[in-house]
């Protein structure tokens, strides 16, 4: 048996230089700083936006000096290397020689801030479904989208990990377990605009999704073919549910960290995109913007396809509730609920 200790790796002098050399001192702190546009760009956030979350993650991210290190990396740093890991997508190892930090330092760094920030972003913007008045979104939808009755659209994409997701997340999912047991708190049901037929209020969806009397996805290539009444029915399910393609096309042309394969586990990966859904939102709701406006001014690259696929179709038994509500809808499009521009 060895009992002679390891040595230590000796510390590289690349990462001694970090205060001196390093993107937080010079960059951020030389440059950046002082330059909103530039701020914005590198981290994806102004610096009010910056500060405030540094605020909440401050204390329980920040680490006392010790003997061994007697000058700890400061909370400010943690953050803006794990804004600047979400904004780029670049490897530990690449984001180790630009900010002076060994590679392995900088995967604890990343997780351990993700989970700090999904902690206290999430209360402040990924709101509680059951705690969203679904009527006034219903009221919303129709007014915006011409598809009375509907909450909330839903999509699903494959984020690329190390080990991939299986296309029955969803209904696995807490949302979709109290859908499946009536506790999701939908409105009561409401007769359709200039009908006196009542049907549920409904969520949209795409193959990917069961039928269901609360859940309402297209119908197939196959069956709608030579149906003009299916016809209209996806097209009017797809437009109202653009919402969701619009929301994952933006959240990837500012975090491009979806550009590529995600190589870290699959604990903080969770995470990751919980955050970035979290900072999506706070960036839609103009959250400390000047005047109050949306900044729109991102990368218009569009990720690659490949790394952000939708959810294979999910096959199988169909709710014959589901069906029956999903007829009344395709009624109601080509008659009470036409509009002039479904068919052009």
């Amino acid at each position: 048996m060895n009992l002679i200790p390891k040595k230590r790796k000796p510390f590289k002098s690349l990462f001694s230089t970090r205060n001196t050399e390093g993107f937080f001192k010079n960059l951020i702190g030389g440059h950046l700083i002082n330059d909103d546009e530039k701020f914005r760009e590198f981290l994806r956030l102004n610096r009010n936006q910056f500060y405030f979350i540094l605020s909440l993650v401050q204390e329980e991210i920040t680490k006392k000096p010790t003997l061994r290190v007697p000058e700890p990396i400061s909370p400010e740093e943690k953050l803006a290397l794990t804004l600047r890991y979400l904004a780029t997508g670049e490897s530990f190892r690449s984001l180790a020689f630009s900010f002076r930090i060994s590679h392995s330092y900088i995967s604890i760094i990343v997780r351990e801030t993700l989970a700090v920030m999904k902690q206290q972003l999430m209360p402040l913007f990924l709101p509680d479904p059951s705690k969203v008045d679904l009527k006034t979104k219903s009221d919303e939808f129709y007014q915006k989208w011409n598809f009375p009755n509907c909450v909330l659209a839903i999509d699903g994409k494959h984020v690329r990990i190390q080990c991939p997701r299986d296309s029955g997340i969803f209904l696995k999912s807490n949302m979709g377990q109290q859908i499946l047991n009536g506790t999701f708190g939908f409105p009561t049901d409401c007769a359709l605009p200039g009908t006196g037929i009542k049907v549920p209020h409904v969520i949209l969806g795409d193959q990917a999704f069961r039928l269901h009397k609360h859940i309402l996805r297209p119908f197939s290539q196959k069956s709608a073919k030579g149906d003009s009444q299916k016809t209209i029915f996806n097209y009017r399910l797809s437009r109202a549910r653009r919402v969701t393609e619009n929301a994952f096309g933006l959240l990837s042309k500012v975090f491009r960290v979806f550009f590529q394969p995600i190589n870290i586990n699959t604990t903080t990966c969770d995470d990751l995109i919980i955050v970035a859904c979290c900072l999506h939102n706070m960036l839609r709701d103009a959250y400390l913007e000047k005047n109050g406006k949306v900044f729109y001014q991102f990368d218009s690259e569009e990720p690659p396809s490949a790394n952000m696929t939708s959810l294979a179709s999910e096959s199988g038994f169909l709710s014959t509730e589901g069906i029956a509500v999903r007829d009344i809808f395709k009624d109601y499009f080509v008659n009470e609920g036409a509009v002039t521009w479904q068919t052009q």
